[in-house]
């Protein structure tokens, strides 16, 4: 049986308080776009307007009956921030 992967600790008083983090792959621009969506979604929520993905890889962002198809999730922050509420 092999020894799991384990981390030695550092020496105490040398802990930055951040994670280490080994592997690029533990953090991908994917996780991001992922993040930044759920915190646009979030806004639009406050705003009672709802921000969707579409299939085609673009966004619809729609409140009080109203909708707008945008192609980046820079067109969203920006729309967003002129309805009052863009991060």
């Amino acid at each position: 049986m092999s020894r799991p992967n384990v981390k030695t600790p550092r020496p105490a008083g040398t802990d930055t308080g951040r994670m280490d983090l080994t592997s690029d792959a533990i953090v991908t621009s994917v996780t991001n776009v992922g993040k930044r969506f759920a915190t646009l979604r979030a806004c639009a929520a406050l705003l009672g307007a709802t921000l969707h993905r579409l299939e085609d890889g673009r966004y619809l962002l729609a409140r009080w009956g109203l909708s707008r198809e945008l192609d980046t999730l820079d067109d969203a922050a920006a729309l967003l921030d002129r309805m009052g509420g863009g991060r």
